[in-house]
């Protein structure tokens, strides 16, 4: 159940996403038609935006959500012939669709710099790769969206501190290498060996973040 008018106000709250998105996109392309010059293949595989994404869908998600609650932008809403079901798919459409064009770029860079761009890999193994890391992200989305309808509260401090902790226990997971577990091989094991698996876990998680996503927006309350 998508609310469209409700979902292009959501898109235009938010379009320095967009915009700054595109420029993003169009440097990045400009950039690789300089290194066309040299005459070397592209190595896809490495040209991602994961972590940058994963910063993105984890800030965005939740100053998207908090911000509405803040402001009392969504009593605001409510307020209108506007359901929380649509509510929450507008914010989730709006604000995941920008973190899904971003690490898709490297297809899209892929087919329209074809002809001028040799590639280190085919570019079915790019877009496996690409649609698994926009899953993953999208499932990080929702759980942004998910925590904050919870800690975004900003008159409770308790939420504040919550919300901060979060935050840096997620930076630290994707910056550092925790002990006995070795990053880069879980990503190669998830992404590479095993994508089907990859692929079923995060779609289930997916499900799991945009289901109590959704029914917690259905039951807080919501004050101006």
């Amino acid at each position: 159940m998508i609310n469209w008018p409700l979902l292009r106000w959501e898109m235009r709250n938010i379009r320095w996403w967009y915009a700054g998105l595109f420029i993003f996109l169009f440097i990045g392309a400009f950039s690789l038609l300089l290194f066309a010059t040299t005459g070397g293949p592209v190595n896809w595989g490495k040209m991602d935006f994961f972590l940058f994404g994963a910063y993105w869908a984890l800030f965005g998600g939740m100053a998207n959500v908090s911000s509405k609650l803040k402001k009392g932008t969504m009593a605001f809403l409510l307020a209108r012939p506007v359901s929380r079901r649509e509510m929450y798919h507008a914010m989730a459409l709006a604000g995941g669709l920008p973190i899904i064009i971003l690490i898709m770029s490297p297809v899209l860079f892929a087919l329209i710099l074809s002809p001028w761009l040799a590639s280190s890999m085919s570019l079915g193994q790019l877009l496996l790769l690409d649609v698994l890391r926009a899953v993953w992200l999208t499932a990080l989305f929702l759980l942004a969206i998910l925590t904050s309808l919870y800690t975004g509260d900003y008159r409770n401090k308790f939420y504040s501190i919550l919300t901060g902790s979060f935050i840096i226990a997620v930076t630290i997971a994707w910056t550092t290498t925790i002990g006995i577990i070795n990053k880069r091989a879980l990503v190669q094991w998830l992404f590479q060996h095993h994508p089907g698996l990859s692929l079923l876990l995060s779609l289930a998680l997916c499900c799991l973040f945009y289901y109590l996503g959704r029914r917690r927006l259905e039951r807080m309350d919501i004050q101006a």
